[in-house]
């Protein structure tokens, strides 16, 4: 069997590691099936892939719903990015504005979403805890 896709995915992973559902995200967000599940785990999801995030530092992403979308706005931005950023890449105003864009895009049910802010929030209130 052949599979075509605009992903960046070969037939062998995607056969091996099909997408998932809309429920089985609802599940994992949910923590369903997960034994002893400490309450501080949440599956953050990006749609369609975690680079949406890196272009949020910029932009509002609007319009963006594939991949390849994805991959295009982004070497606007970084021409050379190879899933590896330089250390110092974003400053605070930067990683704000991809929180502000990223809830924008939730908000408006947006094609294109991620909820990696949650993550980036929670690691910016513990550095203040120190």
């Amino acid at each position: 069997m052949t599979v075509t896709t605009n992903l960046p995915y070969t037939s062998t992973q995607i056969k091996e590691n099909p997408p998932l559902k809309i429920s089985q995200i609802e599940s994992l967000r949910a923590g369903v099936g997960i034994k002893n599940k400490p309450r501080t785990y949440q599956a953050l999801i990006s749609i369609p892939k975690f680079e949406v995030w890196l272009i949020l530092h910029f932009e509002n992403a609007k319009g963006i719903s594939t991949a390849s979308e994805v991959d295009s706005r982004l070497k606007k931005y970084i021409p050379d990015y190879k899933k590896h950023l330089p250390e110092n890449m974003f400053n605070l105003a930067k990683i704000n504005n991809a929180i502000s864009n990223s809830k924008l895009l939730i908000r408006n049910n947006s094609a294109a979403q991620t909820h990696v802010y949650k993550l980036i929030e929670h690691l910016i209130d513990l550095s203040q805890k120190q």
